[in-house]
C-alpha cells in the first residue's frame, strides 16, 4: 500500500486513471486523502474516479456481448446458462436495468456477473451508459469525501470495505446453498 501512495505522490494523474479502472473505491479514498494534503487536486481526483468507473463496467459491459456468441455458447452449459435462462435474463434486464445494475455497483461480489450479464442479455447502451454514469457519479462522490476527510484511516477503510464484501459474499453464498438445499428436498418428496 504504501508503494502505491509513493506512485501516487511521484506520477499523480498518470497513474491514477488506470488504477480507478482496476481498484476504484480504495484507490479514491487513498487519492482523495493525499488531496486533502495538497498532493492532488481534490476535483481531477473525483473526475478519475468518475471515469475510471465507467470505463470499468464499459469494459465488463463489452466482455460479457463479445462473450454472448463465443464464450456462451462453448462453455455457458457448465455454469447452467441454457437458452430459457438467457431470454429470462434479457427479459429481466429490460424491465429492471436500473435497479439490477444499482445493486450490482453497490454489492461488490455481485458487481462482476451483473455487469457481464448485462453485456451478454445486450442491453441497451445508451440505458447502460446512463445507469452506470449516475452510479459512477454518486459512488465517487462517497469514495471521495470519505478519502479527503477520513483518509489517514485508508488501512481500516480498506479493512471495513474487505469484510463488508466478505460478509455480503458469505450472505449471498449460503442463500444459494439454502436454496439448493430446499430444491433438493422439494424435489426428494414431490417424486
Amino acid at each position: 500500500m504504501s508503494l502505491f501512495i509513493h506512485l501516487l505522490e511521484t506520477y499523480k494523474y498518470f497513474i491514477l486513471l488506470p488504477v480507478d479502472i482496476i481498484e476504484g473505491p480504495i484507490t479514491t479514498v487513498i487519492a482523495s486523502f493525499l488531496a486533502s494534503l495538497g498532493f492532488l487536486n481534490v476535483f481531477i481526483v473525483y473526475g478519475f474516479a468518475v471515469l475510471g468507473d465507467i470505463i470499468g463496467d464499459l469494459g465488463l459491459y463489452w466482455i460479457g456481448r463479445l462473450g454472448r456468441n463465443t464464450i456462451i455458447p462453448r462453455y455457458g452449459h457448465y455454469v447452467g446458462v441454457t437458452n430459457e435462462r438467457l431470454k429470462f435474463a434479457e427479459e429481466h434486464y429490460k424491465k429492471h436495468l436500473a435497479s439490477t445494475v444499482f445493486l450490482g455497483k453497490i454489492v461488490d461480489v455481485t458487481n462482476l456477473p451483473i455487469l457481464l450479464t448485462a453485456g451478454v442479455t445486450k442491453t441497451d447502451m445508451k440505458k447502460y451508459l446512463q445507469v452506470i454514469s449516475v452510479a459512477a457519479l454518486g459512488k465517487a462522490a462517497v469514495f471521495t469525501v470519505i478519502g479527503y476527510y477520513f483518509g489517514r484511516f485508508y488501512i481500516t477503510i480498506n479493512n471495513i470495505l474487505h469484510n463488508f464484501n466478505l460478509a455480503i459474499t458469505i450472505v449471498v453464498l449460503a442463500a444459494l446453498l439454502a436454496f439448493g438445499v430446499y430444491k433438493i428436498v422439494l424435489n426428494y418428496f414431490v417424486h
